[in-house]
């Protein structure tokens, strides 16, 4: 089991960061672990009331886009995933562990 824990900000910023981690599967078995950045998510959330507010939601938007698409590239080169964010990232992390032990993945 490896993991890595990281910011996924972009498919295209992380590019290589994904491919490389992907060719650890099936050797080993990767786990990227995934900081989400609640600001980020309530800024794309929000009611906008300026032009400024709309063209950060649109960016937030966006990156959120991304950020899934990069999460679902390495989900399907055999990378396991998991998204969370830092306030639950301790038990998520050993959560995902025990289901890996679970499915006798190691």
């Amino acid at each position: 089991l490896v993991i890595l824990m990281t910011d996924l900000l972009d498919e295209r910023a992380s590019k290589v960061l994904i491919t490389e981690f992907s060719s650890l599967y099936p050797r080993h078995l990767p786990l990227c672990i995934s900081l989400r950045d609640q600001s980020l998510e309530s800024t794309a959330l929000m009611i906008p009331s300026t032009e400024k507010e709309m063209r950060e939601m649109g960016v937030a938007q966006i990156l959120l886009e991304e950020r899934i698409k990069a999460l679902n590239f390495l989900r399907m080169n055999g990378v396991l995933t998991l998204d969370s964010d830092s306030k639950n990232l301790t038990v998520d992390a050993i959560n995902k562990y025990v289901e890996i032990k679970a499915r006798s993945l190691i």
